[in-house]
């Protein structure tokens, strides 16, 4: 049965308004967010809240290590050496759902550790990165190992450029070689000398015979499918209405709640419309996001550290939701719009101190 010949916005239209509710909800909570957040100082005191309860999930996180913890499901590929192994899930059930959730706070805590200003603060700061490492370090998550990777390159550019008119004329040539090396060379020894690293990178290029590998695989031909049946607008927002659809698509023996990738799950449920729309606001987010940067970079301006940690934080869940639907867990997705409602907030309170200043001054301010 094919679905692709159904009058309306969606074949399964109850399923789809269920979507649309939830999407709406998320929306409004990303306006709240931005109008909130315009304020300096609740953007400090919200984004601390959100570090102080990351800390607390990722402390679990490594206590599970210690002592152990029932896998919930078969995670690791049963022929792989690491089988047995433990990975962590704290209080979210999966250790990739975990990864994913890490993520922001990864971002976050790097730009706390610059930001606070006191001894006792930063060493708060460079706790949570620690432990906020290492327990992603645990979950074994291979998606979730990609987005620190590209966080941290994101978070390494913001900063060059950040601190580029303030460095010795040697460092400004030097100083972001000088890091790419050293970050290759601890990267590689790790790859080398430690085993989970190198056995989990290597079956990323496994193909099939790795079995989360195959099953992702397969269920994407199976999205695949569906968004041929109906490549414009889609089947319609939601969980309930992918899982409703699905079945009729799906490859024998391997069913799926979602299609592993927030691309593809946008195309399949909104179809070319809704994937345009969801690059153009990653558009316009990093672009004002950089903006941001940029002018708050002339006067060291605090919020600007935060804006980079979010955009580092963005581009690590970007990478990560290639092979997951991270956007799609309410513990994830609410993180996601805090992130961008960071950057939207911040681009709010500029403008509304340019309109000012020209109402003050006579003249034609603009962001740079």
């Amino acid at each position: 049965m094919h679905f692709g010949d159904r009058r309306g916005f969606s074949p399964v239209k109850m399923a789809a308004a269920s979507g649309l509710a939830k999407l709406t909800a998320n929306l409004c909570l990303f306006l709240l967010a931005a109008r909130l957040l315009q304020n300096k100082q609740w953007l400090n005191r919200l984004v601390t809240v959100v570090l102080l309860v990351g800390l607390l999930v990722s402390s679990y996180g490594l206590r599970q290590q210690v002592d152990g913890v029932e896998q919930l499901a078969t995670w690791n590929d049963p022929t792989s050496t690491l089988a047995q192994s433990t990975r962590v899930y704290s209080f979210l059930g999966n250790p990739n759902l975990l990864a994913a959730y890490l993520v922001p706070m990864i971002g976050l805590s790097l730009s706390a550790l610059l930001v606070w200003r006191r001894w006792w603060p930063k060493l708060l700061g460079a706790t949570m990165v620690i432990v906020n490492l290492l327990c992603l370090f645990f979950t074994q998550s291979r998606g979730g190992w990609l987005a620190v990777l590209a966080l941290g390159a994101t978070f390494l550019a913001l900063c060059y450029f950040w601190w580029l008119p303030r460095l010795p004329k040697f460092w400004q040539r030097w100083s972001l070689p000088l890091a790419i090396a050293v970050a290759v060379i601890l990267g590689g020894g790790a790859l080398i000398t430690v085993e989970p690293i190198r056995l989990r990178a290597m079956s990323i290029f496994a193909g099939r015979e790795d079995s989360s590998n195959n099953f992702r695989i397969n269920v994407w031909e199976g999205v695949k499918a569906m968004i041929r049946a109906r490549p414009i607008i889609g089947i319609g927002p939601g969980n309930e209405a992918f899982n409703q659809i699905y079945p009729y698509y799906m490859r024998p023996r391997f069913t799926a709640l979602s299609a592993y990738s927030i691309y593809l799950e946008i195309l399949v449920e909104t179809g070319i419309v809704g994937f345009t729309c969801m690059l153009w606001l990653l558009a316009v987010t990093l672009d004002k996001g950089i903006q941001l940067v940029k002018r708050c970079r002339q006067t060291l301006a605090p919020e600007g550290i935060w804006i980079m940690g979010a955009l580092a934080a963005i581009a690590g869940l970007l990478v990560h939701g290639i092979v997951d639907t991270v956007w799609y867990r309410p513990p994830v997705s609410t993180l996601w719009w805090l992130l961008v409602a960071i950057v939207a907030g911040q681009w709010a309170s500029a403008q509304a101190r340019l309109e000012t200043s020209k109402e003050e001054n006579g003249a034609e301010p603009h962001l740079p």
